[in-house]
Parts: C-alpha cells; structure tokens; sequence
C-alpha cells in the first residue's frame, strides 16, 4: 500500500509538477528512474549470477536494491512506500529459484546428455535440437520468474484485503498449478525434447532428470501465474493485474531476447565474458520494467490525493493512525536493508577472501565455507545483524505512533550513493581482473547521474 507520510513535500511535488513543461515530466518521473533502476539492476543482477551466491540469496540482491530504490523515489515525494518494497524484493527472489541453465545449450542446438552415447556410428555428449525450443523455454522461465516479483508486489499494493479475498487468491492459482503437472504428465513429449521413456533415464540421459524437473517447475509457475491473472480480473485488482503482467509478459521477453549475447561463445569465446553481458542487459531490462512500474504506482496514488495531500477516502487515514500498522512497514523497511546487506557480503566473502590470497578460487567449490571465509565474514554479519535486532527490539517495544518520525530519513540522499557505491565495489571485486568490470565504472556513473538530478529536481529545482 502507498499513502502520503509528508504532505509538504507531496505538496511540493505536485506543484513542481504542474508547473514543469514537457519533456521535463516524463524525465523526471520515467527516464531519471529508468536509469537508476536499470543502471543498478544491471550490475546487481551481474553480482546474482557470480561464484558465491545461489538461487534466491543471489537474486535478492537485485531484489532489495529495486526495493530501496523504490522507497528512495517514493520518500522524494513524500510517499511512503515501506509497506510494500520487503514484498517488491522478495517476491523476485523467490523466482530465483527457477532454473533455465540447460536452456543456453539449447539455443545453441545442443540438447546435452550429461555422458557419452554413440548415435550412428560416433560417440557425441548431446542430441541436436531446434534452437526455437531453447528461446520459448527462455520466455517460460522469465516470465515465471517476473511473475512471482509482479504477484507479491502487486499483493502488497492492494489493502483491506478480506479473508474470502485471500483464499480465492491464494485457491484458484494452486489449481492452475496443479493443472500445469497434469498437463505435464499427461503430453510429456510436448515438454521434454528427444522424450521417450526409454532415454528418459538417470542411465541412459542424465541431464533428463534435470530437465523434467526445470521444465515441469517452470511451466507449473506459469500457469500459477496464470490462475493469479484470471482472479485479479474476476477480483477487479488493477495492481496485480497490471503490475504481475507487465513484469511476467516483459521479463519473459527479455530474458530469452538478452539470452542471445550468450551465442557469442560460438563466433569470439575468448573476446568477453558473454554470460556477464547477458547477466548485465537483464538486470538493466528488467530494473527498467520495475522503475515503469513505479511510475504507474505513483500515478496511482496522485489520483486518489488531491495537490495537498489529502483524500476524501477514510481509509488512508486509517492506516496512517494505526500504531500497529507503522510497525510493520518500518519493520518492513529494516528487514530490507539488513537482507541486502547480509546476503551482499555473504556472497562477496567468497571472491574477496580470494583477493586477499587466502585460498585460490578456482580449486574450491563456491559453495564452501572455509576457514579463512568464515573468518571474513562473520564480523560483517555480527555488525549486520546485531544492528537490525536493536533497531527491529526498539520498534516493537514502542508504544507510541510515530509514523511520521519514522517515514523521516536523515541523510537519505548520502545513504543511498553510499550504497550505490558499495554494491558497485562489491561487483568489481567479485569479478576482478576480468576486463568487463569496466562496465560496472560506467553503470554507476549513470545511477549517481540519475540520483543527483532526481534530487535536484526533488530537493532543490523549482
């Protein structure tokens, strides 16, 4: 839910607005964001797919980023947007998880088995395929991963919602679900390339495991994804309808459509990291999708308040009144940051205990935790945590309603280059000395571009 926490600064948000004269609108509140959003999404989505982190705590580094961003946009205007960006950063999280990995080779015609075979006459570690297959397994799994951002997002933008809501929510879409496994099982030939019952063994194929598991998962979230859909059109719920296609749809295109620099390997192997490129032009897509979306939330919102900030709706004052309502979005707020910070250093620690000659990173599995890292990292997340306890005890031992206190941020502007900063550091280090960290120079310098005009059209612009 989005409410004005500031009227004097929606205030002069608005009037700034009335007053600015194309195109400096749709700079301000599109282009600027775009950016930003696009510029660090790109070096965090690049930073989710290095040695160190995985699925979900990778991607929630992307995730939380677009979520304080999202909040940093919104607090210019005066709006207050911490009930909902804990949910923003989770939800595309949470699609991490999805895997897509076999689906490069397929894109390439080469539909791997995972051991040798002899197929007429000479031996051979995969099975030619349409490379078609490859891009339309792309669009799935973007789309599925986009859609569980654009669900709970949306999920998080619509309040006083009932229990009856909910249950037709959360019912219909495991329906859908269920239905996707059925399909599954039902047309396996439709699903899985080369499938035979035969071949598809752990024996004779073992990376058909791994497909009937990517696949079946894949399509399963599509059409959950699906289920969320037709119930946000019954229920009448713009902001998921709206914001769980825009995402679902876009990130599926540009998924399979950014996969495309990974052909590289073919022609110049050796010229660039190709799957850095790749990482790079998602991450800036998609942050791009999430700052549009922002842009028709806030729409959203100035249709409802009127230049001052005030509503004819009781609602919103209602939820500004509650005590035990600003808990949760400054709890929101806290768990935000301290995710980003945590599962930031958590992943770097690997790569950064490299560079300092404790181990060579290229004998030892990412996933492993050896002394020296553990050594790394553990004062970080003691400082890490022990911060967020004392501030997340505070709050809920609080027994008064400071919602506007808490809505103030000190320094805000500073705190968020300061982080821009840090994550892009973070990125360079984690991927040093590979020539494509020159990249990450030029990215932050369009977000610190980006964030020095939004505030100077916010803060100090007439």
């Amino acid at each position: 839910m989005l409410d004005i926490a500031n009227r004097k600064k929606y205030q002069i948000y608005r009037k700034k607005f009335a007053k600015w004269k194309a195109p400096c609108p749709f700079i301000v509140t599109l282009v600027l964001p775009m950016l930003l959003f696009g510029s660090m999404g790109a070096i965090t989505w690049a930073i989710r797919g290095t040695d160190g982190w995985g699925g979900i705590d990778g991607t929630i580094i992307p995730g939380m980023t677009w979520a304080l961003l999202w909040y940093y946009l919104c607090y210019l205007k005066g709006i207050d947007s911490r009930a909902v960006i804990f949910w923003l950063g989770l939800g595309i999280a949470i699609g991490g998880q999805l895997g897509y990995g076999q689906y490069v080779s397929w894109i390439m015609g080469r539909f791997t088995i995972g051991q040798e075979i002899e197929i007429m006459g000479r031996m051979t570690t995969y099975l030619e395929i349409e490379r078609w297959r490859g891009y339309v397994w792309f669009v799935i799994a973007g789309t599925s991963w986009g859609a569980c951002g654009g669900v709970l997002l949306g999920w998080a933008l619509k309040q006083n919602v009932t229990a009856k809501i909910w249950f037709v929510r959360i019912i219909v879409p495991l329906i859908f679900c269920a239905f996707g496994w059925f399909l599954v099982k039902l047309y396996p030939s439709l699903f899985f390339p080369h499938f035979s019952v035969e071949f598809y063994t752990k024996g004779n194929c073992p990376d058909c495991v791994r497909t009937i598991y990517t696949n079946t998962q894949n399509f399963m979230v599509l059409m959950w994804w699906i289920g969320v859909l037709v119930v946000a059109m019954i229920q009448k719920d713009r902001p998921v309808l709206v914001i769980a296609s825009a995402l679902g749809v876009g990130f599926g295109i540009v998924f399979a459509s950014s996969a495309m620099w990974f052909l590289g390997n073919e022609f110049a192997p050796q010229y660039i990291d190709w799957w850095k490129v790749w990482e790079l032009q998602t991450g800036f897509l998609l942050g791009c999708l999430y700052a549009v979306t922002l842009h028709w939330a806030t729409n959203e919102v100035d249709k409802v308040f009127n230049t001052d900030g005030t509503s004819g709706t009781n609602a919103q004052a209602a939820v500004r009144s509650s005590i035990k309502q600003e808990k949760y979005r400054s709890l929101s707020l806290i768990l935000t940051v301290t995710l980003l910070l945590y599962f930031l250093f958590q992943g770097s620690s690997f790569r950064i205990s490299g560079l300092l000659g404790f181990y060579d990173v290229s004998q030892i599995d990412q996933y492993s935790w050896p002394i020296a890292r553990i050594v790394i990292f553990i004062p970080v997340a003691v400082i890490i945590v022990s911060i967020a306890f004392i501030k997340m005890t505070r709050l809920l031992t609080s027994t008064q309603n400071q919602g506007f206190i808490a809505f103030q941020a000190s320094n805000i502007h500073k705190k968020i280059i300061s982080l821009l900063i840090a994550i892009a550091i973070v990125g360079i280090a984690t991927i040093w000395p590979s020539k494509i960290g020159v990249l990450y120079f030029g990215l932050l310098w369009i977000a610190l571009f980006a964030v020095s005009q939004l505030e100077f059209f916010h803060v100090k612009g007439n």
